[in-house]
């Protein structure tokens, strides 16, 4: 959930730059395939920035949801 809400944030604040570059990716494309493209480069950019914090969501989730013994 916070990878998916902070992708949404992110995305929000660079909207703009993220429609000119989908536009320019899908040149004359099918609107169909234009949302598409927005999809898929919307994903790989979220997994592309966040991969970087998976050892800080690890300590975190550790911290959160402690081990049972």
């Amino acid at each position: 959930m916070i990878f998916n809400l902070s992708s949404i944030i992110i995305g929000l604040i660079l909207f703009y730059p993220f429609v000119k570059f989908v536009e320019i990716v899908s040149e004359g494309a099918p609107v169909e395939r234009a949302i598409a493209n927005a999809h898929m480069l919307f994903n790989i950019a979220g997994v592309l920035v966040f991969v970087w914090f998976v050892p800080l969501f690890e300590r975190m989730l550790n911290m959160l949801l402690p081990d049972r013994n």
